[in-house]
């Protein structure tokens, strides 16, 4: 008796490990997924437009701040003539909230541009 229970403690701390270790994997899944919805929204933002800023995606909640790493200048083609967009070089810090609660934060880099001139005819 004294043998089956001594087995039977070490199994039951065994299988306590692997469900801990199952719930850990479990959050960090969700973490990761949450975060490619993030990147699949953010490819989209234009911080030279909106530098900072919240929205409400499904039961997600992102926040962002841009800060401009390289001076804006003007884009140019190949030829190296100059194009109709400005460009600049942004850092975004994102965090992702679920439930209000901060659940990830992550920085990426992102291209800002907008349109100040045009074809003239």
């Amino acid at each position: 008796m004294v043998i089956f229970s001594m087995t039977a403690v070490s199994l039951y701390a065994w299988q306590g490990n692997n469900l801990r270790s199952l719930l850990k994997i479990q959050e960090r899944q969700l973490v990761l997924r949450d975060r490619a919805n993030a990147m699949s929204w953010v490819r989209n933002l234009n911080p030279m437009r909106q530098p900072n800023g919240e929205i409400q995606l499904g039961d997600l909640q992102l926040r962002w701040r841009a800060k401009l790493l390289e001076p804006i200048k003007p884009g140019r083609f190949q030829t190296g003539g100059i194009s109709l967009f400005d460009l600049g070089l942004y850092e975004l810090d994102i965090e992702i909230f679920r439930d209000s609660v901060s659940s990830d934060r992550f920085t990426v880099r992102q291209l800002g541009h907008r349109q100040p001139r045009h074809v003239s005819e």
